[in-house]
């Protein structure tokens, strides 16, 4: 009598959302049984490479070419369903992100081509609109870095080239808001109106209203840019990576010019966004490990979103998360609204599924 192999069963993949790029895992029965001497599956059809497989788990690499609801694994000569399981849609390419992509009550969303340091991009800051085109709204900005809107609905630009911090009413209408910041990189504007800029050297300015510029604090520099933004209880929360292999998330309540730690030992942390529920979604880029983390209010952490290495995370008002990538944008439906600087009014949702 020839062996017989285990039945296998599936019951979940975790994170239930995905990037092409990033990792996932499959959890049930018997799956290392079928999987053979074979390192591949196959997810709708597509081949996806198999990094680790037990008999209750096999982590998969999610693929290119794969997008939408994942329903079907063929594992060996059959064929398994596959619960609740969704692989982001492209929503723009060719982009060089360093920070969060931001978007307006519209549902445009914009993103930077920011270019190496000293080179001059094409375009500065590319414009998706909610039809998917994609149009050129900033040129001539040296390394547009991180991205804002104002009080006023103006898209604020950084650039980490001149340290100048750049304000545009309509596209192509550019002028300069405030200057002499250092290596500006991430911006945020207070429930005040004043325009928080991180130095990445080390230093925070504030911008206020009528334009006149003040230190706020200093924090330990960054090797590659500070990422701002203000939560509902009014507090700045920034992340400012450097070469170690775990990094904090840093709070400064509403006020204060004390610097907390807010959460510790994240992988690279990117750019944040918080949603109506007071979660806060904190991109990572460890090679490997990288995707969007939810922190809920009492401090709990979890994986929500697997991907490649991913710099940036907002919400649209359809309740929809864009993850930035350094090269790609990208779309999951989710049904979380999220409380970004463009929408001053907050409905309240359903939590993220």
């Amino acid at each position: 009598m020839g062996f017989l192999k285990d039945k296998v069963t599936i019951s979940r993949v975790v994170p239930r959302y995905a990037v092409p790029g990033g990792r996932v895992t499959i959890m049930g029965h018997g799956l290392d049984g079928r999987l053979g001497n074979s390192s591949d599956i196959l997810l709708n059809g597509v081949p996806s490479h198999v990094t680790c497989a037990t008999n209750k788990t096999l982590v998969v690499i999610v693929p290119d070419g794969l997008s939408g609801q994942v329903t079907n694994m063929t594992l060996g000569d059959d064929n398994y369903s596959i619960p609740e399981f969704e692989v982001a849609h492209v929503l723009a390419a060719g982009i060089h992100a360093v920070d969060s992509p931001v978007v307006d009550r519209q549902g445009n969303v914009y993103t930077t081509l920011s270019g190496t340091r000293g080179e001059k991009s094409p375009v500065s800051v590319f414009r998706i609109k909610p039809d998917g085109a994609i149009d050129t709204y900033v040129t001539d900005i040296m390394n547009a870095t991180s991205l804002a809107f104002g009080p006023d609905e103006a898209l604020y630009v950084s650039s980490r080239f001149n340290g100048t911090i750049y304000r545009i009413s309509a596209p192509g209408d550019v002028s300069v808001y405030a200057e002499g910041l250092g290596t500006a990189t991430g911006i945020a504007f207070d429930p005040k109106g004043n325009l928080v800029v991180g130095d990445r050297t080390g230093t925070l300015f504030v911008v206020a209203p009528d334009r006149t510029v003040e230190p706020l604090l200093n924090i330990p520099p960054s090797v590659a840019a500070f990422h701002l933004c203000f939560g509902p209880d009014g507090s700045l929360y920034i992340t400012n990576p450097d070469i170690s292999t775990y990094d904090s998330i840093l709070r400064v309540p509403q006020g204060s010019t004390e610097v907390q730690e807010f959460y510790p030992g994240i992988k690279r942390p990117q750019g944040m966004a918080f949603d109506v529920n007071g979660n806060l979604y904190v991109a990572k880029a460890m090679a490997g490990d990288s995707g969007v983390l939810r922190i809920s209010p009492d401090g709990k952490a979890s994986m929500i979103v697997s991907g490649p290495v991913l710099v940036g995370v907002v919400f649209d008002p359809a309740g929809d998360i864009i993850v930035a990538g350094t090269e790609m944008l990208y779309r999951l439906e989710v049904g979380v609204h999220g409380m970004p600087p463009a929408l001053t009014s907050v409905i309240s949702t359903p939590k993220i599924k």
